[in-house]
């Protein structure tokens, strides 16, 4: 593991235990940024209850740590923050989600939800499947 990914991990791993607000920018072509509060990181994978552009939790999101560019904390006084705990928004697991690998992952949500979506963004990012 090169410095850069212990690094990004270590961010990770703090933004989990400090239950805070992150800003995710990602390496994939056309990468996008997500935010939202990390769950739980596993060795392959990562966890976020995603911000939506309405200022309201909506949905999960996995994601692999090694698409991972940056993780930027958002502070409890930003906008989204103090938005959120006027609506009292907090964030929720989607119960246990083995984050070990793709097939762990997609296997523990395909149990809890009746409908995932999984993006191919490094192949083709038009395309997703349902």
């Amino acid at each position: 593991m090169n410095r850069t990914t212990a690094t990004i991990r270590s961010d990770l791993k703090e933004a989990t235990a400090n239950h805070g607000l992150v800003r995710i920018l990602r390496t994939i072509p056309r990468g996008d940024k997500l935010e939202g509060f990390v769950l739980d990181v596993g060795s392959q994978w990562l966890l976020l209850h995603v911000l939506s552009s309405d200022v309201f939790l909506n949905g999960h999101a996995a994601l692999r740590v090694s698409d991972v560019r940056s993780v930027k904390p958002l502070g409890i006084t930003s906008f989204w923050a103090r938005a959120l705990k006027h609506y009292a928004e907090k964030p929720r697991r989607p119960g246990r989600v083995n984050l070990t690998s793709t097939r762990t992952v997609v296997e523990t949500l395909a149990r809890r939800f009746p409908l995932i979506t999984i993006h191919t963004e490094r192949r083709d990012p038009n395309v997703c499947y349902i």
